[in-house]
């Protein structure tokens, strides 16, 4: 039997004027019996394209492992010291390790702040002085889409590798401006599955686009495996279309109602896959797959998001952002601001968007900002009882992106063409 050539994901990339080091850890096992095979860690160095796609294709979702400890340490410190550090807090973010602070450049500093089973005291000081959006998880600040670190891993030849296969080969791809990871013990948003897409009426078709994350401690990943093949669909939509008589064509999301029947059982069949540090998780859009909130006693979870899609501009994207995606992506780089737009073309917001209709949401974040803060600013209200009434507000604050990107780096951010 003749041997499969095995494709080396941390091989220098044709062009790219970059090469990647093989990760040190090799990869391993969830132990979960009920997915198991589902769950396998794969390793950018080690295991060939053509394992990784047929795993992807067989269960919707993949995880290898691509980074070393070395680099999630500091993609760690890189969102305390470029974030965290610099919220326009009074109070300022401190780390303790039995009851001393602790500078940054300590070797406990990351053990200690990520640590599990944080003692109330502690939770509450990192609650206080955490950034919008930590309910969520990850925040919107300018810098939380371009820190340096962020794009030494978007230009990995092994993720761009590993995207470029589950995409047909398609060489010409463009990287997700998307954010950074900060999620604290007891947040996240309540557990549901769905789908980023209306699975009910849209015919299937390959992927256009994978998408992703990167973790840089431990976390997971909720979904259903095997729900990403053109069969499932079918199947799915004579089961379920009858129970969702109401439910839009042409929506953005489509998520199971836990009131109706599910005669397929997909509830109970969902798994919290480990994505260990270190690791990268990629999934098909057309997976079901959902969200839950960190626990108590878990520790913080760092990471960023990631995907990539084929290069060019969107007229969709132009359209509901009122400028041409290149020029959007090449802006936002440049100055060291969000883009406008979500991979999903949802619009970005600095702050929760209902702080704007609800604007006494925001103030416990004015009352406790700075004096002096560059982005403490007033507006006026624009509509309703009280339009023309000037309220305090809160803006980002441009932070200027130093990364100095690779020749695979600007084809994926779009500053040279492919």
């Amino acid at each position: 039997m003749p041997q499969v050539e095995r494709k080396r994901f941390w091989s220098t990339v044709e062009d790219s004027g970059d090469e990647d080091a093989v990760p040190k850890r090799a990869a391993a096992i969830v132990k979960k019996p009920a997915a198991c095979a589902a769950e396998h860690v794969f390793d950018a160095g080690r295991d060939s394209a053509d394992s990784i796609a047929s795993h992807y294709a067989t269960h919707g979702f993949v995880i290898v492992r691509v980074l070393t400890d070395e680099e999630c340490v500091a993609n760690i410190k890189a969102q305390v010291g470029g974030i965290l550090l610099k919220q326009p807090w009074q109070q300022t973010l401190v780390v303790r390790d039995a009851g001393e602070a602790l500078d940054i450049a300590d070797d406990r500093y990351v053990r200690a702040l990520t640590r599990p089973n944080l003692d109330n005291e502690t939770l509450a000081h990192y609650e206080a002085v955490w950034p919008f959006h930590s309910g969520f998880g990850a925040c919107c600040d300018p810098a939380a889409f371009h820190l340096p670190e962020m794009w030494r891993v978007r230009e990995k030849p092994a993720l761009y590798n590993i995207a470029r296969h589950l995409l047909g080969g398609r060489r010409d791809l463009w990287v997700d401006i998307n954010r950074c990871i900060q999620k604290l013990p007891r947040k996240g948003d309540q557990e549901f599955i769905h789908w980023d897409l209306d699975f009910l009426h849209k015919p299937h078709e390959a992927d256009s686009a994978v998408s992703g994350k990167v973790m840089f401690t431990d976390g997971v990943f909720i979904c259903v495996p095997g729900t990403a093949t053109a069969a499932f669909q079918a199947e799915f939509k004579r089961l379920y279309q009858p129970l969702y008589p109401n439910a839009k064509a042409g929506a953005a999301k489509f998520a199971l109602d836990k009131s109706k029947p599910d005669p397929l059982g997909l509830a109970a069949k969902k798994v919290a896959a480990k994505v260990p540090a270190g690791c990268a998780v990629f999934w098909s859009e057309w997976l079901l797959h959902g969200v839950r909130k960190n626990p108590r006693t878990g520790h913080i979870q760092f990471g960023m998001y990631l995907g990539y899609f084929p290069a060019g501009s969107r007229k969709e994207y132009a359209r509901k952002a009122k400028v041409e995606e290149l020029q959007d992506r090449l802006e936002s780089f440049r100055r060291g601001v969000a883009p406008q737009l979500w991979p999903s073309f949802d619009r970005i917001h600095y702050y929760p968007a209902r702080y704007v209709n609800f604007d006494r949401m925001l103030q416990p974040y004015l009352s406790k900002t700075r004096r002096g803060y560059p982005g403490l600013t007033t507006r006026t209200i624009k509509s309703g009882a009280r339009k023309g009434e000037v309220v305090a507000d809160l803006v980002p604050v441009a932070a200027p992106c130093c990364a100095h990107l690779s020749a695979l780096g600007e084809r994926l951010l779009g500053a040279v063409q492919w």
